[in-house]
């Protein structure tokens, strides 16, 4: 198994009384306490203390005044020059006021930026993203819920919540479809939506811009070949007993498949991920199949009818 380290993005949420602090700590350091929303500033009588990082960009950037040191002591604070400033940072600046010209004349990527930003499908569905660092294979990220929009990345809209017979016609006319796990619409948020071949092979994405649909070897890379490491903890969305315990952090749910006849099948036992890519001999999806009662993740090729969960990933993000 490749050894591999996942790390989710940056947070600030600690707080902490405001305090003199002495010995080597400097303007811009964290205060010795680690609270991570305060940082060490010069008083007006000289001494050091601590001020909370919410309160130094309060004021909206404007064109009459230079960025000046607010943005020096998030800067330092960061203890990292600005292109390597964390979304989360960047995030607190942008709602603090400073606009994308602002931050990209700081020295702020493009990328950086984007990053700072939600992950929005085209139904406006946001999404949480883990980075992922792969020996041999290199950084890429992914998100960390199944796909639940009804619509491609274009705006054009997926035929969705058929009946069997519906599910039955799209694949005989090639029709991209989605349906809800268990074909109920409760399950959506909990366990994304399930989607036919056609969504992946028609030409169209699904995923947000500048996202795709993981292939096998994507999410071979990310939990192993142990069906455990994918599985989410506990039966909140696997049925007891489930020795799932997250491993590879993709907290993947049994939201089961749909038949090529439009029966709902293995609905909290087993999760299906369809890949974008095609068998060339048989035509069929190259699939990732996650049981409940299985200590090994199978790949397998799964008909274009057949409905399954898309997970999205990206190396550019």
């Amino acid at each position: 198994m490749k050894t591999l380290f996942l790390s989710a993005l940056i947070s600030f949420s600690a707080t902490a009384q405001d305090m003199d602090v002495v010995g080597s700590l400097k303007v811009g350091q964290m205060p010795i306490d680690n609270a991570a929303n305060k940082v060490v500033v010069q008083k007006a009588d000289g001494k050091l203390g601590t001020r909370d990082l919410n309160s130094l960009a309060a004021a909206p950037a404007d064109t009459s005044r230079s960025l000046g040191s607010d943005l020096d002591i998030f800067k330092t604070f960061c203890s990292c020059p600005p292109e390597n400033m964390p979304p989360s940072m960047i995030r607190k600046l942008r709602e603090s006021g400073y606009s994308e010209e602002d931050l990209s004349l700081m020295g702020v990527s493009e990328q950086q930026i984007r990053r700072s930003k939600p992950v929005v499908d085209g139904d406006g569905n946001v999404y949480e993203v883990m980075k992922v660092v792969v020996q041999e294979v290199g950084t890429f990220y992914v998100l960390k819920e199944n796909l639940k929009t009804t619509k491609f990345n274009d705006g054009t809209v997926i035929a969705g919540n058929l009946p069997a017979s519906g599910w039955v016609n799209a694949a005989a006319t090639q029709t991209p479809a989605w349906a809800y796990p268990e074909n109920n619409a409760v399950n959506k948020d909990k366990y994304g939506l399930l989607y036919n071949g056609y969504v992946l092979t028609e030409g169209k994405n699904a995923c947000p811009l500048g996202w795709t649909p993981a292939n096998n070897s994507d999410l071979m890379n990310i939990g192993s070949s142990t069906a455990e490491y994918f599985r989410a903890v506990g039966t909140d969305t696997w049925d007891f007993p489930n020795s799932g315990n997250n491993f590879s952090g993709l907290n993947v749910p049994g939201a089961g498949g749909i038949e090529i006849d439009g029966d709902d099948v293995a609905f909290r036992i087993a999760a299906v991920f369809h890949s974008y890519q095609v068998n060339p001999s048989s035509g069929d999806i190259m699939s990732t199949t996650v049981l409940k009662d299985s200590e090994t993740v199978t790949q397998n090729d799964k008909p274009k009818a057949y409905g399954g969960s898309i997970r999205c990933v990206s190396i550019s993000w």
